[in-house]
């Protein structure tokens, strides 16, 4: 599969959402983890740094994914988007994952 410009392959979009829901399990904020994987060579570096941004900046983490993360499917942007107005969005993370694991 190629990836888009600035986008994410699946496998990295499923490695970002693990990450990412690992890292609001152990009690981090979204920026934080964001800066974190931003910080660590490797291949969400660029678009964590994109994300940590905008989240920083006030934007919801949906919108953020919307925009920073090309190739990000919508309907993983709605689900997202449903778990941070549910205040669940670990979980939402955790079913992004394991939706685009079974793409896979």
């Amino acid at each position: 599969m190629t990836r888009p410009a600035r986008g994410l392959s699946l496998h990295r979009q499923k490695l970002f959402f693990d990450l990412v829901a690992r890292g609001l399990r152990s009690g981090l904020g979204l920026s934080e983890i964001c800066r974190g994987l931003a910080a660590a060579p490797g291949p969400l570096t660029d678009v964590a740094s994109r994300i940590a941004r905008d989240v920083e900046g006030g934007a919801p983490f949906s919108e953020a994914l919307q925009t920073q993360a090309q190739g990000v499917n919508l309907l993983v942007v709605n689900l997202v988007r449903i778990g941070e107005e549910g205040g669940r969005l670990e979980e939402a993370c955790v079913a992004a994952a394991s939706h685009i694991g079974e793409i896979l």
